[in-house]
């Protein structure tokens, strides 16, 4: 049997991200924090799968993504009108 170690402290930081994201959905299934857990867990989740695919398009993709959960939505279509 193999074992799993990964090869780039970018791996370790998506496995993180990615585990850390499924704890975060587990706790929005009771409690009082569900929308900012659930917010979480997806920043969490789109995070660790950037970080594995390791692409340029899908890093520029994420910033936009995790802007919109971050920021206002103006600020956003300002700076998409400019790129």
């Amino acid at each position: 049997m193999e074992k799993i170690i990964p090869e780039s402290f970018r791996e370790v930081v998506s496995a993180i991200s990615i585990l850390l994201g499924f704890v975060f959905s587990f706790i929005t299934l009771k409690g009082a924090l569900k929308e900012h857990s659930l917010r979480l867990a997806g920043l969490l989740l789109l995070l660790g799968l950037c970080l594995f695919a390791n692409n340029a398009w899908c890093y520029f993709a994420a910033i936009f993504i995790i802007a919109t959960a971050v920021t206002q939505l103006d600020f956003l279509q300002n700076l998409a009108a400019i790129i």
